[in-house]
């Protein structure tokens, strides 16, 4: 076997034909994994060039859209400038209102309210207000409507104090809102105890005087002492009732636009729509009247006294005959007809 082998015989060494190839297969490998690295290299440099044009393209396309976004709500707000015809205003030129006060307004639904936010602070005396008014951004209000005062009648010592500080809030919010209209509402009447109604009186006073020195509007609060028959304060005559409520809201509405105008139904006239309960009852009624007036026939009788052709029956006509076929009659044996009857052919 060693004789078939390809070995070569120069030299000492004795090296088959293959192992003389590997030098030169190795020298082509490594030029072509050198070549391979390069093209490598040559691609994340491709890579990174397109990456960032990639990012400028998306920072152009991020630019344009947020120009036509600005675009589209100029439009949109544009298209809102139209006349409300159940209000009589033009709904983008009118900014909200807002309502604040203490627990005196808790009961009022902001729903039954036209473009007004109530904000209540239970508890709260007249600084509160002051700081709550300082933190809020009153001047992009169209309208304030103040209504505190209460919770500083409970002393003598608190309600100079809250003199003090109801005179400082009308001039802040006066300085930093000069577009806002400020409405000054009085303080309700108190029942559970005479010394704080006393204090109540006092106050109005003070705020009647702010109220022409400011040149703010003035919104009159009587409600237990002038209106003896309708119980407007709850059972311990502090907070109150809901005709109480109303009568504020009232009030403040004969300043202030605020309650929201009930629509007319153009068809009937009617002042107030009516409840989708009632327009249910009706549409029942109207279909029982119409089912117990419709006129009634027998089963397949077409009114004009025919008889039916297997039976002889005036009850319906072949085509609902319970027989399915022409019937012979036992006397005569004729078709058509019942012995009974004196239908026969004699």
């Amino acid at each position: 076997m060693r004789d078939n082998l390809p070995i070569s015989t120069s030299g000492n060494t004795r090296q088959c034909r293959q192992c003389k190839d590997i030098p030169s297969m190795v020298k082509g490998l490594t030029t072509v994994v050198e070549s391979q690295q390069t093209e490598i290299r040559l691609l994340k440099e491709e890579n990174e060039t397109l990456t960032r044009l990639i990012l400028e393209q998306k920072n152009k396309l991020d630019g344009i859209s947020d120009n036509h976004e600005c675009t589209t709500m100029a439009q949109s707000a544009s298209k809102k400038d139209i006349v409300d015809e159940d209000v009589g205003i033009i709904k983008n030129n009118r900014r909200p209102t807002i309502l604040l006060g203490d627990s005196m307004v808790k009961d009022i639904n902001e729903r039954g309210l036209q473009d007004t936010k109530v904000k209540c602070l239970p508890g709260a005396k007249i600084s509160d207000a002051r700081q709550q008014l300082q933190d809020a951004k009153v001047e992009e209000f169209d309208a304030l409507i103040l209504h505190i005062g209460t919770n500083n009648c409970t002393s003598q010592e608190k309600l100079q104090e809250g003199i003090k500080d109801y005179k400082k809030l009308v001039a802040d919010v006066k300085s930093r809102a000069p577009n806002t209209e400020l409405f000054l509402s009085t303080v309700c009447n108190r029942e559970d105890k005479t010394q704080n109604n006393n204090r109540v009186d006092l106050l109005n006073k003070e705020i009647r005087v702010i109220a022409e020195k400011e040149n703010c509007e003035l919104i009159e609060n009587n409600n237990s002492r002038e209106d003896k028959d309708t119980t407007l304060l709850t059972g311990k005559g502090l907070h109150l009732s809901k005709s109480g409520t109303r009568k504020l809201l009232q009030n403040m509405n004969s300043k202030r636009q605020i309650i929201r105008p009930k629509k007319q139904i153009g068809n009937h006239g009617n002042e107030h729509p009516s409840h989708p309960s009632e327009n249910r009852r009706a549409t029942r009624e109207n279909q029982r009247h119409t089912r117990l007036n419709r006129p009634t026939h027998s089963r397949g009788s077409s009114g004009t006294g025919r008889r039916c052709h297997f039976c002889g029956e005036q009850n319906h006509v072949k085509n609902n005959c319970k027989h399915g076929k022409p019937i012979h009659c036992f006397s005569c044996n004729g078709t058509g007809h019942k012995a009974h009857m004196g239908l026969c052919k004699m």
